[in-house]
């Protein structure tokens, strides 16, 4: 394990709490590009969206599924909208996974939900936190290519 540069009481990893760090503000750069190509279609959206409304990632999943039904002329919107709501929930588990000792990766995060979703039972390794970031990337990747499109 790591140090511990603030001294707290909780056991953690640096390196691990690094990583989701960063797994988390990679998701929430990634959203704000999804936010960015409601915004070029709905010229208002932007506004409302930072400074009116405090929506979740499913409500934002909804307006933009409005917004892909509506403009089904626009290449890739379906894609990118199919993309964003699965990577939701990843995101998902990892916000409300909660802190375990695992006796092969130490100090990490896993979720569980009722057994009847399609995954009830998540460790976020360091693999998982890696992989994770590294999708959100290519999203935002794709996202971005997307926005170059729309007029």
């Amino acid at each position: 394990m790591a140090e511990n540069k603030l001294n707290l009481v909780i056991p953690l990893s640096d390196d691990y709490i690094r990583l989701a760090g960063m797994a988390l503000y990679c998701y929430s750069y990634y959203e704000t590009f999804i936010v960015s190509v409601i915004a070029q279609i709905d010229r208002e959206f932007w506004y409302k969206y930072f400074r009116e409304w405090a929506l979740s990632s499913g409500q934002l999943k909804n307006k933009f599924k409005r917004i892909k039904d509506e403009n089904p002329q626009i290449i890739n919107l379906d894609l990118v909208y199919f993309q964003f709501e699965l990577i939701i929930d990843r995101r998902n588990r990892l916000v409300h996974a909660h802190p375990i000792t695992d006796e092969n990766e130490g100090q990490i995060l896993y979720y569980q939900a009722d057994v009847n979703k399609s995954v009830s039972d998540f460790k976020w390794t360091i693999g998982e936190l890696e992989r994770f970031t590294n999708d959100v990337n290519q999203l935002t990747s794709d996202v971005s290519r997307l926005r170059e499109t729309i007029e």
